[in-house]
């Protein structure tokens, strides 16, 4: 059996107070909350791992992954910083509207808001999906470090 690791650092300013819900073969395995550190052990073979975040339809593309017998395979769980939430958004496009309803009144702010909500929500939630990242993390081969303290011995 292999294990995979999911890590959540700390010091994600948006998303402080939600958990991370992480699926591996779309079956929900855990909630990472800041700091959390979770392991499993998986079979050998290709997988599928995605990332969500609680009570959001925000999360990360799904990612394939090769297993190999006895491999231990770590991941960090980070925001994707160029994107924005859904909650963000629509706390920005409510303002906005209500900016342009009081400007331009009736017609002219359905022309307006309009085009905002036929194109600016599809793109968002498009976009929604690679909220968060997988980040691999390298491990060194403990058979590798052995040798190299004991090359450095002679």
């Amino acid at each position: 059996m292999a294990t995979i690791q999911f890590y959540r650092p700390v010091g994600h300013p948006r998303d402080n107070s939600r958990s991370y819900i992480i699926k591996i073969n779309g079956i929900k395995k855990a909630e990472l909350f800041n700091g959390d550190t979770r392991s499993f052990e998986i079979k050998e073979g290709i997988h599928e791992i995605k990332a969500k975040v609680a009570m959001d339809t925000a999360g990360s593309k799904p990612l394939k992954i090769n297993v190999q017998k006895d491999q231990v395979l770590k991941f960090e769980v980070i925001q994707n910083e160029s994107s924005v939430n859904l909650l963000s958004f629509f706390s920005i496009a409510i303002f906005a509207i209500g900016g342009l309803y009081s400007l331009f009144g009736g017609i002219f702010f359905l022309l307006l808001a309009i085009p905002l909500i036929l194109f600016g929500i599809p793109m968002l939630i498009a976009k929604n999906g690679n909220y968060l990242l997988f980040k691999q993390i390298q491990q060194i081969n403990e058979d590798k470090i052995v040798k190299n303290n004991s090359m450095d011995n002679h």
